[in-house]
């Protein structure tokens, strides 16, 4: 065996380790979306670990496009079991 196929071994030998540890953890756990109500009106949700973002006129409009938008990320492979929606009110307060 020369040294590049060792090499290349090695090197799908973590990959496979790198994606088995991927999968679990998106299958064992939760994605975190941060929910913001926006001073226009509505919501917007942005995922804390993996790119998504989506917005809602109402909650249950956020939710349903907070599934969605999920669903389509992980298109091609296993999604996570639950998604957290964290409200985050963001209030400014005159003292005096």
């Amino acid at each position: 065996m020369d040294g590049t196929r060792a090499l290349r071994t090695k090197d799908s030998d973590a990959r496979v380790l790198f994606e088995d540890a991927w999968t679990n953890r998106i299958n064992a756990g939760e994605l975190v979306f941060e929910v913001t109500k926006e001073a226009e009106g509505g919501y917007s949700a942005e995922c804390l670990t993996e790119n998504i973002f989506t917005q809602g006129e109402t909650w249950e409009e956020l939710r349903a496009n907070v599934k969605e938008a999920t669903e389509a990320y992980f298109y091609d492979g296993p999604g996570p079991k639950y998604l957290r929606l964290h409200v985050v009110l963001d209030e400014l307060q005159k003292m005096g």
